[in-house]
């Protein structure tokens, strides 16, 4: 799967999967362990970012260049100056979001592809006992997880 901004799992998608592997498991007594949460992994990568803005801002390890910099555009305004301005703080502040939206895609197909295993056994051993009333749940995994198999490649 090729990273882009249109083909991806959204957080709606993930919490309906969620729901209806929940559902699922439930119904078909499944005590087998769910995959971690993303938001979980997510929040840790935030908390670990936090941490190291405040340490990079306690240390002053970039007060130096940055005053240096801010002093040329200052003193000198123009093209040059100005243009590393935005490559000294937009350009790393940029990569550093297509980072963290990468890895939340990561997470979100890990957390899926944990949950397709889950919801497999589940509409097996439904299927196994003659669970009609669930059939409309079935379907819906079913048609969820060729739509994933087909957009992600799981």
């Amino acid at each position: 799967m090729k990273f882009s901004f249109h083909n991806r799992i959204t957080n709606e998608q993930l919490a309906q999967f969620r729901y209806l592997t929940d559902i699922l498991t439930q119904e078909a007594r499944v005590t087998q362990a769910k995959p971690k949460r993303a938001e979980q992994k997510l929040a840790m990568i935030g908390y670990i970012t936090g941490f190291l803005g405040y340490f990079f801002i306690k240390t002053e390890i970039f007060k130096a260049p940055t005053m240096a910099l801010v002093a040329r555009v200052a003193q000198k305004p123009g093209f040059v100056s100005i243009s590393l301005l935005v490559l000294f703080f937009a350009v790393p502040l940029f990569f550093l979001w297509c980072l963290l939206l990468f890895l939340k895609q990561k997470f979100y197909e890990k957390e899926i592809s944990g949950l397709i295993v889950l919801a497999k056994k589940s509409m097996a051993i439904l299927k196994e006992t003659n669970r009609i009333d669930m059939d409309d749940d079935i379907e819906d995994a079913e048609f969820l997880i060729e739509d994933y198999k087909k957009r992600f490649g799981f």
